[in-house]
């Protein structure tokens, strides 16, 4: 029953290992809303909502509304920005949903910077503190303030967003990402061994004889002794001599200790004396041939300084290329290029500067527009969104929102359009009623000259009403009767 017992332990353990495993992987995908971040995988993003499964409740579906996400993120570390698939034809946004639920979970071979300037860096991300990112690229090895980043994509698809979601949204495009380099899987082989005795290779022990110690309460509880074909014999332990080899080997691991720390202190001493001879030694020579190394350093210098500006300048890094050019033009200040190169840097800053006033101009203008519409306040939102398009002609969601409330307000008048009309015709079938009924009265009456007048206003509005055409052609012929035998006065 214990060999059994113990491969039982070991399967629950393998599964616990895939559990973790998996919930590391979910982990990493993510759904951002405005002011919040879900962790779920996606598994349907339909024109109305976008369906997830939680990783700590992954039995339910659960789903949001697809106007409130900005982006999602899957566990390789691609993404969509939700708001801009709309712009695209609907087999294109098709492909990505598609590409991005069905994502295979390989990392891949590069990390990846996404930069204010809409640049994607593949580097490999060396290490980070609160202000910059350290990179190597193109063999060089860089720092970046985080400033200019949006985001980072490591290569094992973990992520961090460092703006904030309306910039990451606006500076992004969709890209779902397919890793080219899988990295090889690593298996764990779990062996069966008996209950409470944990074996080891024959070149490990240092005696025939060794205790053999219980991984649960790391105590001594038999001897071992290795035979010919590596077998282990065991036999059970007295107590005493348990108790003599618990402080044996808390005494040998004190020794142990205290040797190592002062194997690590005497190397440690070593270095610093090595390095302490070293710099020395590049102190005299400094020392003995200062103006040659100035006027190298000056050359490694300038030379440095112009490979990372123009570097930072290709990836759109504009300050970082500005201070790198200015550290050029300091080590060699006769030369042009980087004083050339910083003028056309500062226009390229005005430049930006002034599209993103634009861009500031633009976003308020179409809030506006939305608040507008959202208020029914149509026309003055079409005309808010006009100017908008004064500002960025090609932008497609104000087009889009000009296009439904110019659609909206056709639909509108057309309505009402109808409803006068229907209003005007109950109108006047409710005159032509009445016309009939005073009429009728006044034939009874016999005022046939008032009957005759209602009678032709009722033709008037039903001209094809044969009732009413014969009354008239009754009451004229009794008129001109009754003119007829009326006395003549003088």
């Amino acid at each position: 029953m214990k060999p059994a017992f113990h491969l039982l332990i070991r399967f629950f353990a393998i599964i616990s290992i895939l559990i973790f495993s998996r919930q590391f992987a979910a982990g990493q995908a993510k759904i951002y809303l405005e002011n919040e971040v879900k962790e779920g995988s996606v598994v349907e993003i339909s024109d109305d909502k976008i369906k997830y499964k939680n990783p700590l409740n992954p039995g339910p579906i659960y789903s949001v509304s697809r106007s409130r996400v900005k982006a999602v993120f899957n566990e390789t570390g691609d993404f969509l920005i939700i708001g801009k698939l709309d712009s695209l034809d609907a087999l294109t946004a098709d492909n990505l949903i598609k590409n991005f639920i069905k994502a295979e979970p390989v990392p891949s071979s590069v990390d990846m910077i996404y930069t204010l300037q809409k640049k994607i860096l593949e580097c490999t991300i060396l290490s980070e503190n609160t202000t910059a990112v350290q990179i190597k690229l193109n063999d060089f090895v860089l720092s970046i303030e985080k400033a200019n980043v949006v985001m980072l994509r490591y290569r094992n698809g973990k992520h961090s967003i460092l703006a904030n979601i309306d910039s990451f949204v606006s500076l992004v495009d969709n890209k779902v990402i397919t890793a080219s380099e899988p990295i090889a899987k690593k298996t764990v082989r779990i062996v069966s061994q008996p209950a409470k005795v944990v074996e080891k290779p024959r070149q490990e022990l240092k005696s025939a004889e060794q205790p053999i110690i219980d991984p649960k309460s790391a105590e001594p509880t038999a001897v071992a002794s290795v035979g010919k074909e590596g077998e282990v014999a065991r036999e059970v332990m007295p107590e005493e001599k348990k108790v003599k080899h618990d402080a044996a080997l808390e005494e040998q691991r004190i020794k142990e200790a205290a040797l190592m720390r002062e194997k690590r202190l005497k190397r440690e001493a070593a270095l610093e004396e090595q390095r302490i001879k070293e710099a020395t030694i590049l102190e005299e020579k400094q020392i003995r041939k200062d103006s040659i190394a100035a006027i190298l350093q000056a050359n490694r210098q300038y030379q440095l300084s112009m490979l990372k500006a123009e570097t930072f300048f290709k990836n759109a890094f504009y300050d970082s290329a500005r201070n790198a050019y200015a550290l050029a033009l300091e080590a060699k200040p006769s030369e042009t290029e980087p004083i050339i190169r910083i003028d056309t840097i500062d226009r390229r800053l005005a430049e930006l500067k002034i599209q993103s006033i634009k861009s500031n101009l633009y976003d308020s203008l179409v809030s506006v527009g939305d608040s507008l519409m959202i208020n029914n306040d149509w026309p003055f939102a079409i005309d808010a969104y006009h100017k908008a398009l004064d500002i960025k002609p090609n932008e497609y969601y104000a087009q889009k929102q000009i296009k439904y409330l110019q659609a909206e307000q056709a639909k509108k008048e057309e309505e009402l359009r109808l409803k006068e009309e229907q209003r005007k015709k109950e109108e006047a079938e409710k005159r032509y009623k009445d016309a009939l009924v005073k009429a009728d009265a006044f034939v009874k009456e016999k005022k046939y000259e008032e009957a005759l007048e209602l009678y032709n206003e009722a033709l008037q509005l039903h001209p094809e009403n044969e009732f009413a055409q014969a009354r008239v052609k009754i009451l004229t012929y009794q008129i001109s009767k009754q003119k007829e035998n009326s006395p003549i006065k003088n």
